[in-house]
């Protein structure tokens, strides 16, 4: 399972924006917990960044999935 993970936590400031959030498996999440990557020794596979248009749009069928809406902020 996938969990979304703030790459600088957000109690130290960190914001909920594309370019602080990534996909972490739940047992890197918690491995991370309330350091930064380099804090914990985890290095990015990517940086992260605003979606392009065509992952937005594969996301978009997806809300009609409940499995996701976790992850996508469907009410």
């Amino acid at each position: 399972r996938l969990t979304l993970d703030h790459v600088t936590p957000q109690s130290r400031g960190g914001a909920w924006a594309w370019g602080n959030l990534v996909a972490a498996c739940a047992a890197c999440n918690a491995a991370k917990a309330d350091r930064t990557p380099e804090e914990a020794g985890m290095v990015l596979l990517r940086q992260p960044a605003r979606p392009h248009f065509a992952q937005l749009a594969l996301l978009r069928g997806a809300q009609s999935n409940p499995d996701w809406r976790p992850y996508l902020w469907v009410a």
